[in-house]
C-alpha cells in the first residue's frame, strides 16, 4: 500500500497496471507496423494517415464508452458500498 487512503492507492494501482497495459499495446503496435513494413504490405505513415469513415468512428466510439464504463465499474461500486455504509451508521 503506497497511500494512507484505501481509495487513493486503488486508483494509483489501476493507473500504474493501465499504464503498464499501453506500454504493451504500443510495444506490439510497433512491432506489428514494423513487420508489416518490412514485408510490403504496409507504407511507413500509412497507419497514421488513415481515416476512420462514419461507421468505424461510430463503433470506435461504443467501444470506447464500454471501456471507460468498465473502467470507472470498480469505483462507482465502491462509491456506492461507501453511501450504503454512511446511510446505516
Amino acid at each position: 500500500m503506497f497511500f494512507d487512503d484505501t481509495a487513493i492507492d486503488k486508483v494509483f494501482n489501476m493507473v500504474v497496471t493501465l499504464a503498464g497495459e499501453v506500454w504493451i499495446l504500443r510495444e506490439r503496435l510497433a512491432a506489428m507496423e514494423a513487420v508489416q513494413v518490412s514485408s510490403g504490405s504496409l507504407k511507413k505513415g500509412q497507419i497514421d494517415a488513415h481515416e476512420f469513415d462514419a461507421a468505424d468512428e461510430a463503433a470506435l466510439a461504443g467501444q470506447r464508452k464500454e471501456f471507460i464504463d468498465n473502467l470507472f465499474r470498480i469505483l462507482e461500486e465502491q462509491v456506492e458500498q461507501a453511501r450504503q455504509r454512511a446511510r446505516k451508521a
